[in-house]
Order: structure tokens, then C-alpha cells, then sequence
């Protein structure tokens, strides 16, 4: 059975007196079940102007609603009736069903993105000509999208203008822009030519110019996630080990560059060696020690010289928090930590003269900013944040002296050496000689204390610089020639018998 849809398409037009006025696109879609039919399959169409003024219309709009409309225009019967009678083919059509088909779509911004890179490749590189169709659909271009490869002939040679004896299949006259078909030429009295007009090229060229744009905004404040101590060993020289302290590392929450690039995580430090207005103290990086455990005292606020890993730095600026104030910043590069999805800086702390400070286990609080070097007067750095404290753990390097069947074990830096009704506070350092079981693949698990080799080392000198001496039997053990090390354990002690390892190291015998 004969079916019939029609798709109404409203199309504005402006108004006049007041009255808003629409044409409307009229889409028929007839559907013939089997085979084709005819016009007369369809009694509305035989004489459409007659049914359309039957027909009664209401226009609905989004803020009135459904409106009464009034056709001002109708088709003429007489011209319909001239062009379409009952017999009027109507051919059948099946529609191919898409519902299981996927369909991929691309955000605009991407095309745009694809279609400027492509093509920029070409004028960089095709100054002299316009790219040809291999160009454009070769891997690493366009490839065949928007392209449909057409046969147009080939242009006779150059010089030749008797469309006779000129090869190939047409020659041109630049200066009428005509065509004309050579004698010998392949194309056909029907054959279609496609000609366009290529407008040639502008290129400029210039000298490579790197600027830097400054920032117009404060940064946002960093967010702090952790502080941790950070440690470095190396071997100054044979049978040492030196371990590095002195440092940390602060994780900060993502995002960063904030302000653009070239941002850094800046560490905000007194400016004189004045001591700073009260207001300003909370916003300061401070340091100090535990009064109980050392006899080594340290400035309380550090200055720039004691941050040796700062890349960038700024003086006399200005915090929002304290006006009229200044501070200096002590910029430090910043990472990101794939493995923890956090950006993070390190922080290095020394003496001013560059020395590893002789205080032990001292106490940090940092005051941190987002600082960005490139940016307009008043705007370089972030509200001001203040880290968790930390202690910083102090250099240690061990040293093995060989002997007959013994080894002779000192270590060096700073320590507490207290005073004698805290002598049970001190430190203990402590060398035993460890041997690896052979059944155990584990390389860090395979080591196995020898029973009675354990020597607690003999503290002498003062707080800022102390030696730590012992001599272990390197001989013994259950697995015979299997490899021996000697394990280094440094133990705080604290009241009531309770401890913490501050320093554990190895060297092998």
C-alpha cells in the first residue's frame, strides 16, 4: 500500500508591519512498497495547490506559543497540473538501514587543528609549486580524505601553440586562458576537464625571535601534599660510603603553571639579617633545633646563600599578606612524579659558607609561594604557604679499614653530645657483620646477621663534627666464602627507651 510523509521546513524571513513572515520547504516522501508507481498512487499530489488551500497552519514559538498563519504565497494548479499528471512516475526506493552502523565523529577544533598543520606543512616545503595529489594523499598528509583522483588530461609541452603537432591532450594560451584540444590527444567529445585557478603564494621569512610575554596575574597558591627527607649516597673513595642529607622534597597537588610557564616553587626567606617585623615572622622560613639534644646552635631564619638548589631568585618583593614589607624568594625547579601523579621540588639546605650544617636533626618550616619570574612588578609570586615541619637528617660517611681477619669501622658528622645527666638520650651507633645465605635469591633479603660479630662504635668529639670508631671480625659465619658486608645502624634514643633509625649504611668486606 501506498505511503506518504511530508517534512515541513520553516525557514525566517525577516517581518513586515510588525508580522513575521516564513517560507516554508515542502519535502514529500512517497513510499511505493514493491516496484514503482505512478502519481495517481498519491490523490494529494495530483493537484497539491488545491490541498494546500485546504490546509490550515499554526506556527509555535518558543516565548508565544502555537500562532495562527496564513499563507501569502500558494502554487498555481494550473502549472502543477501542466507538469504532473496521474501517470507521473514514481520510482520505488529502499532505504539501506544504518541503525547497527557506527559513526565516527570528530570535535570541530580537532579538524580545524589537522587541516592548519597539514597545510602549513605544505607552504613551508612546496614554495615553488602546488602540492600534486600524491602529495596531498601520501602517509603524513591528508591522505584520501577530500580527495577523489580525476583524469583531466596531460598539457602539451611548452612552446608549441599548433594544436596539431602538440603532444599531449591540450595546450593553453596563458594570456586568453583558453584551452584548446590538440589533434592527437586522448580526450573525447564528451570527456569533462576540470580546471581551476591556483592564486600563487605569499611567503614572508624572517629571523627566528624568542619573546617573553609577562604574566598580568598573582599565581594561585601551591597545595602542599607531603614533605619528605630526601638522601643521596656516594663512595668518595675506596671502602667509604658518604651519605647526603640536608634535604627534602615537597610534593605539591596538581595543576601546576598556574601563571605560565618558567613558574617555580619559591621558598621565602628574610631579607636582611635584621630581625624581621613581627607581622612578618609567620610568613618567613625558620629553622632551629632541638635545645635538649644539641649544643649547636643555628639561625633562626636562613639566608639565601643556605639554599644552594635555587635556579632563580628575587629581592625586595613584596607579599600581599605584609605591605611595605619586603622578603627574598629562593626559586627551585619543579618535576612531575608520573608514578605518583604529583608535580614536587627539592630543597637543599646548607651552611652559608656551603658546608653541610654541623647541626644534628634540625628543625624546618618552610613558607613556600608559587613564584614566576617572567611577570609584571607586584604579580611574581602567590599567597604565601606554610609546610608541615621536617628534619632535616644530617651527613654521615663511613669508612672501612681492612686488617687480618678484622675491620676497622669509623664514621663521621654531626651528632649530639649533650650533657652527661642526657647521656642516655645520645645517639648509639652500632656495626655488625652480616654474610649472604646462598638459598636466598633476594638480593636485599638474602643477608643474615653473624651471630656475636654486632660491636657498638665509641662516640668522641664535639656536636659539630663527631667520630664514631669500632673494629668487627670479618672472619666466621654458617655459609663459608659466601659474601660478608658490614651493616652501619645509627639509633636515636629517646626518654623512656623508645628510638628510631636516623642512619643505616653498608659496605661490602
Amino acid at each position: 500500500m501506498p505511503r506518504q510523509n511530508i517534512m515541513w521546513t520553516v525557514l525566517p524571513r525577516g517581518g513586515v508591519s510588525a508580522k513575521l513572515r516564513f517560507t516554508v520547504h515542502v519535502a514529500p516522501r512517497l513510499v511505493i512498497d514493491t516496484g514503482n508507481g505512478r502519481l495517481s498512487d498519491f490523490p494529494d499530489w495530483l493537484n497539491w495547490p488545491a490541498t494546500l488551500a485546504d490546509a490550515r497552519f499554526k506556527l509555535h514559538l518558543p516565548e508565544t506559543g502555537a500562532k495562527p498563519a496564513r499563507l501569502v504565497s500558494a502554487p498555481d494548479s494550473a502549472r502543477w497540473r501542466a507538469l504532473f499528471d496521474q501517470a507521473t512516475l514514481v520510482r520505488g526506493h529502499s532505504f539501506t538501514g544504518r541503525e547497527n552502523r557506527l559513526v565516527r565523529s570528530y570535535p570541530v577544533s580537532h579538524v580545524l587543528s589537522f587541516l592548519s598543520d597539514r597545510w602549513g606543512r605544505f607552504g613551508a616545503t612546496g614554495v615553488d609549486a602546488p602540492p600534486s595529489y600524491d602529495d596531498l594523499t601520501q602517509d603524513g598528509a591528508f591522505g584520501p580524505i577530500g580527495f577523489e583522483e580525476v583524469t583531466v588530461g596531460s598539457h602539451g609541452k611548452s612552446g608549441c601553440t599548433d594544436p596539431a603537432t602538440a603532444e599531449g591532450d591540450y595546450i593553453l594560451d596563458p594570456a586568453t586562458r583558453v584551452l584548446t584540444r590538440t589533434a592527437g590527444g586522448t580526450l573525447s567529445d564528451d570527456a569533462e576537464l576540470v580546471v581551476s585557478y591556483v592564486a600563487p603564494g605569499i611567503y614572508a621569512s624572517s629571523d627566528e625571535e624568542e619573546r617573553t610575554i609577562l604574566s598580568t596575574a598573582q599565581p594561585a597558591p601551591p597545595v602542599v601534599r607531603q614533605v619528605v627527607p630526601l638522601f643521596r649516597w656516594d663512595a668518595p673513595a675506596t671502602d667509604q660510603s658518604r651519605r647526603r642529607g640536608n634535604a627534602i622534597r615537597i610534593y605539591l597537588e596538581r595543576p601546576w603553571w598556574s601563571s605560565g610557564a618558567g613558574e617555580k616553587l619559591g621558598v621565602v626567606l628574610v631579607s636582611s639579617s635584621t630581625e624581621p617585623p613581627q607581622a612578618l615572622r609567620p610568613y618567613l622560613t625558620m629553622q632551629g633545633v632541638d635545645p635538649t639534644v644539641t649544643d649547636y646552635l643555628l639561625p633562626p631564619y636562613p639566608r639565601l646563600a643556605s639554599f644552594p638548589r635555587t635556579t632563580k631568585s628575587a629581592t625586595g618583593v613584596t607579599l600581599a599578606e605584609v605591605p611595605g614589607t619586603t622578603v627574598t624568594i629562593a626559586g627551585h625547579d619543579v618535576s612531575f612524579d608520573a608514578a605518583r601523579d604529583l608535580w614536587y621540588a627539592d630543597v637543599e639546605l646548607v651552611a652559608p659558607n656551603g658546608a653541610p650544617p654541623a647541626a644534628w636533626l634540625p628543625f624546618v618550616r618552610l613558607a613556600l609561594v608559587r613564584y614566576q619570574p617572567n611577570s609584571l612588578d607586584g604579580y611574581s609570586v602567590s599567597k604565601v604557604v606554610q609546610a608541615p615541619m621536617a628534619q632535616l637528617s644530617p651527613e654521615r660517611k663511613a669508612t672501612l679499614v681492612r686488617g687480618s681477619g678484622t675491620a676497622t669501622i669509623s664514621v663521621t658528622g654531626p651528632a649530639y653530645t649533650g650533657n652527661s645527666w642526657l647521656a642516655t638520650t645520645r645517639p648509639s651507633m652500632r656495626a655488625v657483620v652480616e654474610q649472604a645465605n646462598p638459598a636466598v635469591p633476594d638480593p636485599h633479603l638474602r643477608w643474615e646477621e653473624i651471630t656475636g660479630s654486632a660491636v657498638a662504635l665509641t662516640a668522641t668529639g664535639s656536636s659539630a663534627q663527631t667520630t664514631w670508631t669500632g673494629t668487627v671480625v670479618t672472619s666466621g659465619g654458617p655459609y663459608g666464602n659466601a659474601p660478608r658486608r658490614v651493616c652501619i645502624t645509627e639509633t636515636e634514643r629517646h626518654l623512656g627507651g623508645t628510638g628510631r633509625v636516623v642512619y643505616l649504611d653498608v659496605l661490602a668486606l
